[in-house]
């Protein structure tokens, strides 16, 4: 397949979903707070430039995206040399930073991924696809695959779910029951709205990264919309 069309109509209903979430999470109140600080920050005066700080993360920012991209090194030792080369860099401030992990965090992704790891080596995850490919339904199978992708995506990799269904999708789109590319995309669209929730890394680099006080109530809110997106985006794709 043409990756150009699944990129762009994956990336449109992603756009789509964004825009409604924003409004229908807060989003006006948030444009409304951002003009007041802006009008804040012309009355105080030109802000301050950026840092050395500032300026050598974002070198190591991109160090990080182009080697990993690039040269195919895996993007955990590059974050933790990064942050090895800031703490060396400016040692005042590596105790507030350690202070800001969010522990409970990461050993909650911990536990997840190795679990969900077990269950995709043991073939529970293709056993499950593969009994739903099997239907003899075409639209009812590819409906409850959605469903499959965007549960498991919740709490595992996008790209390793959206790469494990495809292949176990093939029947149901080589006999022409299904439209390739539509099948495709809502697979990548069922499979990544869900990245939202606490458990997969997008939704727990938020969580560890809020504000201890508000930790919880966002955990909650992101388990909430996370599971919804489960719930209903396969419908809608």
């Amino acid at each position: 397949m043409d990756p150009i069309p699944v990129f762009l109509l994956t990336f449109a209903c992603g756009l789509v979903l964004n825009i409604v979430a924003f409004f229908l999470l807060g989003g006006r109140a948030l444009l409304a707070e951002g003009r007041g600080d802006d009008a804040e920050t012309e009355a105080v005066g030109t802000p301050e430039l950026w840092t050395a700080r500032q300026i050598l993360t974002i070198v190591l920012f991109a160090g990080i995206l182009g080697l990993g991209l690039l040269a195919g090194i895996d993007v955990g030792f590059l974050a933790l040399s990064a942050a090895g080369v800031l703490a060396l860099v400016f040692p005042s401030d590596l105790k507030e930073g350690m202070e800001r992990i969010g522990r409970a965090v990461v050993l909650l992704i911990g536990g997840i991924v190795a679990y969900i790891t077990v269950l995709q080596n043991a073939g529970v995850v293709d056993s499950l696809a593969g009994s739903v490919s099997g239907i003899g339904v075409p639209l009812a199978a590819g409906l409850l695959m959605l469903y499959v992708a965007g549960a498991v995506s919740a709490f595992a990799s996008t790209n390793a779910m959206f790469g494990a269904l495809v292949p176990l999708a093939a029947p149901l789109l080589t006999g022409g029951d299904l439209p390739v590319l539509g099948f495709v995309v809502a697979l990548s669209v069922a499979a990544s709205s869900s990245d939202a929730s606490p458990f997969s890394t997008g939704g727990a680099l938020v969580v560890t990264n809020t504000e201890e006080a508000k930790r919880t109530r966002t955990f909650k809110g992101l388990m909430a919309w996370g599971m919804s997106m489960v719930a209903v985006t396969p419908v809608l794709v």
